[in-house]
């Protein structure tokens, strides 16, 4: 896991999901889909993605030169991407780094990563999360605390 101890103080730029649109052949309205059991950081030379592991049952953070569209959708949909900082971020003018990381391991396998941004604000990421990655501030990590005996951690700053 030393890619968190290297994105401490790089300044990130957005926050990515990565889908498909399908566009109803009759009303030809687009509606669009997301994997949210994948979250990407965008920085400045490369991207960091966070997804959730289900074979191994574990949270995997990994670093990708790019957005990866590795899911098969049918000939008449699209990949797509979009940026979902502005909801999760609040101060969207200033560049935001990453100045503390918190990793949380049950039966030694990493569950959940807590990351403090230099305005002081914290984004959790829970992979145990029934629907994909849950992300969120405060209330998304007292209910993975809440939820789960046995944690331990491990902080980085």
């Amino acid at each position: 896991m030393s890619i968190l101890k290297e994105i401490l103080n790089v300044g990130f730029t957005d926050i990515i999901l990565a889908g498909f649109v399908e566009i109803d052949s009759d009303t030809r309205i687009a509606t669009s889909y997301f994997n949210e059991d994948r979250f990407y950081l965008e920085f400045e030379e490369y991207f960091v993605l966070f997804e959730m592991d289900e074979e191994q049952d574990e949270f995997r953070v990994t670093v990708k030169d790019e957005i990866e569209f590795n899911f098969p959708i049918d000939e008449d949909d699209f990949y797509s991407q979009t940026s979902v900082y502005d909801l999760f971020v609040i101060d969207t003018v200033s560049q935001l780094e990453i100045t503390k990381v918190n990793k949380y391991n049950s039966d030694n396998k990493l569950k959940a990563v807590e990351l403090i941004l230099s305005n002081g604000q914290l984004l959790f990421l829970d992979s145990t999360y029934h629907t994909g990655i849950k992300m969120g501030g405060d209330q998304v990590k007292n209910a993975f605390v809440k939820n789960h005996d046995g944690l331990t951690f491990e902080t980085w700053e």
